[in-house]
């Protein structure tokens, strides 16, 4: 499995994909402003979710 973050300044998202390149999971949530350890947070809890999502 493979799993990619998109962070941008509206949006971080989450991907994970199969070692064949199907789409697994994708989620997204809202970019904090101005808030370094939150986006980071936010980054961690993305690829902790996704990795549960998908076992």
């Amino acid at each position: 499995m493979r799993i990619g973050i998109d962070l941008d300044g509206t949006k971080t998202e989450v991907i994970a994909l199969s070692d064949q390149g199907e789409e697994l999971f994708r989620y997204r949530v809202p970019t904090p402003r101005d808030d370094d350890d939150k986006t980071a947070e936010n980054i961690i809890g993305l690829v902790k979710r996704a990795e549960q999502e998908t076992g």
